[in-house]
């Protein structure tokens, strides 16, 4: 990298270059780099399937699937804004918990059915996506990140009943993963051909079959692995793809 760097070339490729360093190390040659890139100015097409480093380095990510271009955008809107199922699944650490759900429009409001369980959608959901309302009746895909899934009930949350396959205590945050009653996605086919062939109900609780996903929850909980939770989702921050084509419903 140095000797490349000294040439004052125009533009620089880089394929992964920090891969096979420590994790302590990477995080200070992140910075390192990052900073480099910022005094010289040149720009700069970094390889990497690390999503931390994707995120906190590049000014704008794009993200490729099978050699396909799905999304290039800067990295929060990214986030926030992810064109297609594939793109929800893969950006973020923990990952988006996506699942199967029959979307019903409540006048202005909404409401998704997910096993024997129901999450309120207010109406600002629907007013701001206006193709939801041709998915009344149907199956769509919802998708929650992470933080967006509460411990603790509070007004305009909406309560579901899971088990705790693993809890993960960091120090700052418990990841907190688990898994209750519903239609999983099959991410192998995240991005197409996404409609479930079988649509029996599901039956007893059963980890490889149902809806897992992470929760953040703030320090010293404690949880046990096997015991039940509630899980409190925020109907306003959810995120919508249609079933056929993955991509997101806006």
């Amino acid at each position: 990298m140095g000797r490349a760097i000294v040439r004052n070339a125009e533009l620089f490729l880089m394929d992964e270059p920090l891969s096979n360093l420590d994790a302590k190390l990477r995080v200070q040659m992140r910075a390192e780099i990052a900073g480099l890139q910022r005094q010289m100015g040149v720009t700069t097409l970094y390889v990497t399937h690390d999503q931390v480093e994707a995120m906190t380095m590049g000014h704008r990510v794009a993200v490729l699937r099978l050699g396909e271009l799905q999304q290039v955008a800067a990295p929060q809107d990214l986030y926030d804004n992810p064109e297609n199922v594939f793109v929800a699944g893969f950006i973020g650490t923990p990952p988006m918990t996506l699942f199967h759900a029959r979307f019903t429009l409540e006048g202005e409001t909404g409401r998704l059915t997910v096993g024997e369980q129901e999450i309120w959608l207010p109406a600002e959901v629907i007013a701001t996506r206006p193709s939801l309302r041709a998915m009344h009746g149907r199956e769509v895909i919802a998708g929650v990140r992470a933080e967006d899934i509460h411990p603790d009930y509070r007004e305009g949350l909406s309560t579901l009943h899971a088990e705790v396959v693993l809890a993960e205590a960091l120090g700052s945050s418990v990841h907190v993963t688990f898994a209750l009653r519903g239609t999983p996605v099959d991410e192998s086919r995240l991005g197409s051909g996404l409609k479930h062939e079988d649509e029996q109900e599901v039956g007893r609780l059963s980890h490889a079959n149902d809806i897992q996903g992470t929760a953040v929850f703030p320090p010293r909980l404690h949880f046990t692995t096997g015991e039940p939770v509630q899980i409190n989702i925020d109907g306003a921050r959810m995120h919508f793809f249609d079933v056929e084509s993955g991509l997101a419903l806006r």
